[in-house]
């Protein structure tokens, strides 16, 4: 016994038929009886079976006479045995095909295609159907897990993260010396490149749980190609840039420091806290450069043939 559902034509039909198939019966059901098909064998000679019913038998070359006909539904055509369960509807009423395991069929197109093209993550049915399914439906947080980790570490992100800059921003005003100036300034900057991932990520969960919700996969290459779609995976970036960006930063810093310990830190001036906030501002423009160049439609074919964040 074996899975029959890579073969086709008539290869899939004597194995099915001889019982050498797992999950795939025998697609022969009507008996190629003399009356069927006769307009389209007239030269057909007939033959007495088992004393029971007259079948049509045609010649093949010399003195040899087949019957590989398998006879359609509508008994009005009779096709070769190697024109069924080959994914062509060549009986007109697909009754060629509909008795056979090996394929896929489209929603509403009715068209057939290889069962092994079902979820492969390609689509190959204009309607979506053959991905758009109950067996491989496709949502832009797959499990129950992602979705609840997306709301909950969102929103955690959010106010803990607004919770920090708004304390830092007060310290920030009331800072005395340097040293202050810049790790408060930096922690604000890893604060606000957290926050921005809180919000990409409840963004994200409203899109899937409230916008798109089981319409997704049927929706999804409108989502992935929309303004909205680059906007959000922008946001995402520019936030895990800028605290990345802002830790490395706070890290030099802090070995600085430490190896200059001795060093009598400097009083917080005009000139320092514009220094600050230059240097806040340059990591937050390299930030957005990293996220918006690779989207720029001159740009993109530098570095992937398509961008997609989801």
């Amino acid at each position: 016994m074996q899975d029959c559902d890579h073969m086709f034509g008539e290869q899939y039909l004597y194995t099915s038929c001889t019982g050498k198939c797992v999950n795939s019966p025998c697609p022969l059901r009507n008996v190629p009886r003399y009356e069927v098909c006769q307009d389209q064998y007239p030269d057909r000679v007939g033959t007495l079976v088992n004393n029971e019913y007259l079948a049509f038998f045609t010649r093949s070359h010399g003195d040899v006479f087949i019957n590989r006909y398998f006879v359609c539904d509508n008994k009005i055509k009779c096709i070769d045995y190697s024109k069924v369960c080959d994914l062509v509807d060549d009986c007109g009423d697909k009754s060629d095909e509909l008795n056979c395991t090996n394929h896929f069929q489209c929603t509403k197109s009715g068209h057939f295609i290889p069962k092994t093209k079902k979820c492969d993550g390609s689509f190959n049915c204009i309607d979506l159907s053959d991905e758009c399914n109950e067996s491989c439906k496709k949502e832009i947080l797959q499990s129950g897990v992602l979705k609840g980790l997306a709301w909950f570490m969102g929103f955690s992100a959010i106010i803990a993260n607004l919770i920090i800059m708004i304390k830092s921003l007060y310290t920030l005003q009331r800072s005395k010396n340097s040293v202050v100036l810049v790790n408060k300034s930096l922690v604000i900057l890893i604060s606000l490149g957290d926050f921005l991932v809180g919000c990409y990520l409840v963004i994200i969960a409203i899109y899937d749980g409230l916008v798109y919700k089981d319409t997704y996969c049927e929706r999804q290459m409108g989502w992935l190609t929309s303004t909205e779609c680059s906007v959000i995976g922008v946001l995402s970036t520019v936030g895990a840039q800028v605290s990345l960006f802002s830790m490395t930063v706070l890290s030099f810093i802090r070995v600085y420091f430490i190896s200059n310990s001795k060093k009598i830190p400097g009083k917080v001036t005009w000139i320092k806290s514009l220094q600050v906030l230059a240097g806040v501002v340059t990591l937050v423009l390299i930030s957005i450069i990293i996220a918006i160049v690779p989207i720029l439609d001159e740009l993109e074919d530098f570095f992937v043939n398509g961008v997609t964040h989801a």
